[in-house]
């Protein structure tokens, strides 16, 4: 017995040997494949996760992972609106196709599907969490080409300055781009712009930005392209909750809270942010009037989802949000209010493909006020104070199959409703002398079709388009002086109503498992909002008229790009675009004084944007990742009959070049480390290019460390080198953000 024993001992440490000496000797086995959704069509751009990196998939829906020396490896699959997968990869395991099935919890009201022939930019959960900011708008920023109206952050602007330009579309305020939630629109439904305090990036699973016109499935505000967000619901049951303190007296955290009884699944998260913020305008300028610019917030949102044994299910949910500001000055300050319900259902059969619909409303309050300032800064007057009541409803229906083995089809229709309304008293020398009412009623319906053929296995042909009917009606503006002897007038605009097509032909071809190739062409409009039709506004002491007899905006537009992978952890990108916006809404400036600079709105002749933009990616190991973009964009005044003197000009508000860095340093369960800095280039703050913004660099930092299996630590800071820079000329300097640091905890339970 001891000699069997002894035997047994040494066959084992034999054998133990044996498989070290095995595993020394193993080359590392690469894990390749392709991601299609449950329509068999390819998905371009999914996340595929392993070993703690991350790699995209091409536009036929390849990936390839090099390196991966485990015997067995956790692998992770994501796309914005589709279901997650997750498996467990072999060493040996052949080349496979997986299949992501459509996300029925919350399907997009209006679904794009995969991103193929476009240029796209994806963070997911994990990008979003490892972010120095607590504002998804900064973190956005990383895309080059995406700004806000102004550089302002959306913690410390004016939130009617929030509009989104993509690749030098340009803003007024009003989005040339449209932000979608589980394909919700966010824009807001008066006057376009972006309430960026709604989202907090912890209750988001992925953020996807699709450069480019896209109006051929989203309509009217896509003209730019589309930031895409996705809230999912958890695998499983999980609790989430953060909290955090920096300087500058800033606060926040969130709590997020998926449960399943059964059939039935409750969704909820609470988030609150606050801060004390800073003096925008720059010392040498600054007087008595000026104060800091500060705000505070606080979101919650619940759904109710029940799903039934034919694989259908119906949601109901609800979100309600608000904020308040003061914009640098004790007079100037805002608040908002927004409440919205939505509710739907989604059903699909093998046969009959997969049908969706989603019914949304709400109301919004917007309450904001208005000052002069004398040009010693010494003196504040009030002159307006506004309340903009809103009401919006709208409805969609989505209808997707595989049909002729190679074609995938998607059809749908959508329609929204929304009334809005200026309400303004009047000030001269501070003191009240009248009221101003104006608004009117919009709507719009709509229907689209696309087919994604694959015409083989390396060439996939897209092409679709939209059809929109807008309306505008009951337009008008009441004058009330509160003087008795002056009189009212009352002016009622002509309603008016439009119909736009607006088709998209693109396609992608792999010519090897390593350089792809992707075209497209498109025509995209946007209609002007109830805000450019009927409101008027003051900043600082720049007074912007409305226009009521403003038409809408239309695009031409193309792009073609490839894609290489220089080795199996490297990748470049690059695409050319070209655009053209013919009746482009943009503040011209009618009068210069040192007290008031008068603009108002107008139909220019045409503006046109020319550029190029790269990305890099590259893994330098398990835990080294590295990566950067750049975008260049001619973007200037193509004609104005009006006004020639301003053909040539560059667009206000966009800058020439953007680009942005990152350096990711992770050990798995561990600490990790994101270093990275964006630059954006010299811009111009109106129409003349008088108003000079120069361009500037600003790094950040981020640091994480799991100290629980349940809990992490982490900080951040923005702008690490304290760069003050300009944001804008009102035709006051005003400046950026100092530096703001924060540190926090994270506990999940269930998870991550």
């Amino acid at each position: 017995m001891r000699r069997l024993g002894l035997s047994l001992i040494v066959v084992r440490c034999c054998f133990c040997a044996l498989l070290a000496t095995t595993a020394f000797a193993q080359v590392p086995s690469t894990l390749r494949g392709r991601v299609l959704d449950e329509n068999g069509s390819p998905v371009s751009n999914a996340t595929v996760a392993a070993s703690g990196v991350s790699a995209r998939t091409d536009s036929l829906g390849h990936f390839e992972f090099p390196d991966l020396s485990a015997e067995q490896t956790e692998v992770i699959i994501s796309s914005p609106g589709l279901s997650v997968l997750r498996f467990q990869w072999h060493r040996g395991d052949p080349p496979r196709d997986w299949h992501l099935q459509l996300n029925r919890v919350e399907q997009r009201v209006t679904v794009i599907g995969n991103q193929a022939n476009r240029s796209t930019y994806n963070f997911d959960r994990q990008s979003l969490l490892e972010t120095p900011s607590h504002d998804l708008d900064t973190t956005l920023r990383q895309v080059p080409g995406f700004t806000l109206f102004r550089r302002t952050p959306s913690w410390s602007a004016n939130p009617t300055t929030q509009g989104v330009s993509l690749r030098g579309a340009g803003a007024s305020g009003t989005s040339r781009a449209l932000v979608v939630l589980n394909g919700v629109p966010l824009n807001d439904p008066f006057g376009g712009w972006i309430y960026w305090g709604r989202i907090t990036p912890d209750t988001i699973d992925e953020a996807n930005v699709v450069q480019g016109g896209a109006s051929e499935l989203y309509g009217t505000q896509a003209l730019g392209g589309v930031v895409e967000l996705t809230r999912g619901r958890a695998v499983q049951q999980h609790v989430t909750a953060s909290t955090y303190l920096g300087n500058l007296l800033t606060a926040g955290g969130s709590v997020v809270v998926d449960r399943n009884f059964g059939r039935w699944w409750t969704s909820g998260s609470v988030s609150l942010f606050r801060t004390n913020g800073y003096v925008p305008v720059t010392p040498s300028e600054r007087g008595p009037v000026d104060d800091v610019s500060n705000s505070e917030n606080a979101s919650g949102w619940v759904q109710v989802d029940r799903s039934f044994a034919s694989g259908a299910r119906v949601f109901f949910g609800g979100n309600l949000y608000g904020e308040s500001r003061q914009n640098g000055t004790e007079l100037q300050t805002n608040g908002a209010t927004i409440r919205e319900l939505r509710s739907g259902g989604d059903w699909s059969s093998p046969s009959a493909g997969a049908i969706s619909a989603r019914v949304y409303g709400g109301t919004e309050d917007l309450r904001q006020t208005f000052s002069s300032i004398s040009l010693d800064r010494t003196i504040e007057l009030l002159t307006r104070d506004q309340a903009v009541p809103v009401n919006q409803y709208g409805l969609s229906a989505i209808w997707t199959k595989t049909a002729w083995t190679r074609h995938s089809l998607l059809a749908g229709m959508d329609a929204a409703r929304v009334e809005g309304d200026s309400e303004e008293w009047t000030y001269a020398q501070g003191i009240r002398n009248g009221q101003v009412l104006s608004g009117g009623k919009q709507s719009r319906i709509a229907g689209y079709v696309e087919d994604r053929i694959a015409i083989t296995s390396r060439l996939l042909l897209t092409g679709g388009v939209r059809v929109d009917r807008w309306t505008n009606g009951s337009g008008r503006t009441r004058n009330l002086p509160l003087d008795p002897t002056l009189p009212r007038t009352l002016t009622s605009f002509p309603d008016r109503d439009e119909t736009f097509a607006s088709p998209r032909a693109g396609l992608s071809y792999a010519f090897t498992p390593r350089l792809s190739f992707h075209a497209s062409a498109s025509r995209a409009f946007r209609a002007p909002t109830l805000n450019e039709l009927y409101r008027s506004f003051r900043v600082g002491n720049v007074l912007t008229l409305s226009n009521a007899d403003l038409r809408s905006e239309q695009q031409i537009g193309s792009e073609a790009g490839i894609s290489y992978s220089i080795s199996d952890a490297h990748t470049v990108r690059g695409t050319y675009f070209w655009s053209r916006i013919e009746d482009p809404v943009s503040n011209r400036t009618l009068t210069t004084t040192p007290a008031l600079i008068t603009r108002q709105r107008n139909n220019l002749g045409n503006l046109r944007s020319t550029g190029v933009e790269f990305s890099w990616d590259a893994r330098w190991s398990n835990t080294v990742s590295t990566s950067a973009a750049y975008q260049y964009a001619d973007a200037v005044v193509g004609s104005f009959p009006a006004d020639p003197t301003l053909v040539g000009r560059w667009i206000p508000q966009v800058p020439r070049n953007n680009a942005s860095v990152q350096l990711r340093l992770a050990q798995p369960r561990s600490v990790t480390l994101v270093l990275g800095g964006r630059y954006q280039g010299l811009q111009y703050d109106d129409d003349l290019n008088q108003l000079r913004l120069g361009g500037y660099f600003v790094a950040e930092a981020f640091v994480s460390k799991n100290i629980h299996r349940n809990m992490e630590i982490f900080g951040g800071v923005e702008n690490v080198l304290n760069r003050r820079y300009e944001v804008g000329r009102t035709p006051v300097l005003t400046i950026g953000p100092p530096i703001l640091g924060r540190v926090g905890a994270r506990f999940w339970f269930g998870e991550k």
